[in-house]
């Protein structure tokens, strides 16, 4: 999450620093996107919806425009496939952590049987990764086109939240990124040492829902007959779940429903979605009777017209507010009421639970792992290059833990102790002070002070803590020649220093802020990483 923050916010930078018209490019790139495919795709299936109104649906900032460039618009893969695009060109710092991180959560969401996978940025509401890549990536869920949305509405509880383990769930709606097909969300807030770096969200998958209440489509086996079914109703009186008998013959029941007078709307977006979810509606006796709270058994008429024997009730569900209604065909209800209420009631109201229970589950296992190996690395980071990753796992988190358990091993074995090298700088008594070079051309007042021991800070009347990160220029303003130089000769200490390599006792005299003058023997060498100064 982090990483993905970071290169979000520098590719924000380098945008904003690149020439206008590689901005004008892109910008061309997704609003030809938009207008020649995602919106006339969107029209077929809303012809409400207007073209020309385009425009309140692309990204208003630059960053979100490139990354929408580089991975929609331009993506060599089709819509389904957009998530097999791990690097790609133009992407800077942004696309290397793409590349690293997406293979791993792209395997997971489809392990998991998610539709997609969001990572946001708690602070601005940006969209920063998306597995599938729809056109929600990149924007913001606090301004953009998509905040009044329910996913917008579980990434603020989310984001609000200060309890590590919240999980928020919401309701079914059309999501116009989905080309108005119907999704629900889950959303979990990430902290790393109770700081918070983001929110996670998931979109729950329909066909897994549709699985567990039709039993993989095995109503018979399920003992279900020819004509039973269960199905999950909302609070708006729609389908939360799809009718078997679409899902068995779609033309042959939208032409039954049709000759009961369901209007032409509802029909079309079942045939263009596929799906009966929030377009059927329910409004039969039994699911009034469930939302009101209560539980039976009764005959009546369902939505097919159909003399039916039904069994009903509420659903707790933790955010939401749906019944389960369990039916058959009174010409196929041999079974006494007593029987089916309780063995269809009891195995609805079981898969339901299950429902709950796997997205919550499912949801905290994927971040728990990743919770530990953040707080392992932190250890690590910590110098405790001792400490070992204790993920046992053969998936794809075990190899991480694998690789950073290689990766200590290689710290420990060839790092000098950090606390070692401090303690011999603690106890010299002369004066050590370590900056960074500031930028070729910039002045040496510029080069801010990394390390520094006690006989430094004395000399300065700082405390340690005080000199720290700030540029040396705001302690020692001026350094000039001592008495075996030119009276008053400024010395290029830190440019000749990187031109030499190393001065060795010259004596020169510090004008520190305060107003002193001390004289002191001045040695200086440059510290080499690798091959960088």
């Amino acid at each position: 999450m982090a990483d993905f923050k970071a290169a979000n916010r520098d590719l924000e930078a380098e945008v904003a620093r690149g020439p206008e018209d590689a901005r004008a490019r892109y910008r061309t790139q997704v609003e030809r996107y938009y207008r020649f495919d995602f919106l006339r795709r969107l029209q077929t299936l809303e012809p409400e919806f207007k073209v020309d109104e385009s425009r309140r649906y692309l990204p208003a900032d630059n960053a979100s425009l490139v990354l929408q460039a580089l991975f929609i618009a331009d993506n060599p893969n089709s819509e389904g496939s957009r998530d097999r695009l791990d690097r790609p060109a133009g992407g800077g710092r942004y696309a290397e952590v793409h590349a690293k991180f997406n293979p791993f959560i792209r395997s997971t969401t489809r392990q998991l049987g998610y539709d997609d996978l969001f990572l946001i940025d708690h602070e601005n509401g940006y969209v920063v990764y998306t597995v599938t890549k729809k056109v929600d990536f990149g924007t913001s869920l606090l301004s953009g086109p998509y905040r009044d949305t329910k996913l917008g509405r579980v990434f603020r509880s989310a984001r609000n939240t200060i309890e590590a383990d919240f999980v928020k769930l919401v309701d079914f709606e059309s999501y116009t990124p989905s080309l108005g097909a119907p999704a629900a969300f889950v959303a979990t807030p990430i902290f790393k040492d109770g700081r918070r770096l983001g929110v996670l969200a998931l979109q729950i998958p329909l066909d897994r829902i549709d699985a567990v209440m039709t039993g993989d489509r095995k109503w018979q086996e399920r003992g279900l007959g020819r004509t039973g079914e269960t199905y999950l109703v909302g609070s708006d009186h729609r389908m939360r779940s799809d009718s078997r008998f679409f899902l068995e013959a779609p033309q042959q029941y939208l032409d039954k429903i049709s000759e009961r007078g369901v209007p032409g709307e509802p029909l079309r977006l079942m045939q263009a979605h596929q799906s009966t979810v929030l377009f059927q509606e329910i409004t039969t006796a039994a699911a009034q009777a469930a939302f009101a709270g209560k539980m039976g058994t009764i005959l009546q008429v369902d939505y097919r017209g159909e003399a039916v024997l039904a069994s009903y009730g509420p659903l707790a569900i933790p955010d939401l507010d749906w019944a389960i209604v369990a039916k058959l065909d009174t010409a196929e209800a041999f079974a006494p009421v007593t029987t089916l209420r309780r063995a269809l009631l009891g195995t609805g109201a079981g898969i339901a639970g299950l429902v709950v229970v796997l997205a919550l589950v499912l949801a905290r296992s994927l971040t728990a792992p990743i919770h530990r190996l953040i707080a392992d690395m932190g250890i690590l980071g910590q110098g405790e290059l001792s400490h070992r990753v204790g993920e046992g796992r053969q998936d794809e988190i075990g190899q991480i833990a694998t690789a950073f358990n290689k990766m200590a091993g290689d710290l420990q074995e060839t790092t000098v102790s950090r606390d070692h090298v401090t303690s011999i700088l603690d106890s010299m008594g002369d004066a050590v002070i370590v900056v960074r070079p500031p930028d070729t051309g910039a002045d040496w007042r510029d080069a801010v002070i990394i390390t520094v021991n006690p006989a430094a800070a004395t000399m300065l009347g700082r405390k340690q803590d005080e000199i720290l990160g700030h540029p040396v220029g705001n302690l020692i303003p001026d350094i000039t020649a001592g008495p075996s130089g030119p009276a008053g000769e400024r010395v290029l200490w830190l440019e000749e220093v990187l031109r030499l390599g190393r001065i060795g006792s010259r004596e020169v005299v510090y004008k520190i802020q305060d107003g002193r003058e001390v004289p002191v023997l001045f040695s200086s060498a440059v510290m080499q990483q690798g091959t960088n100064a």
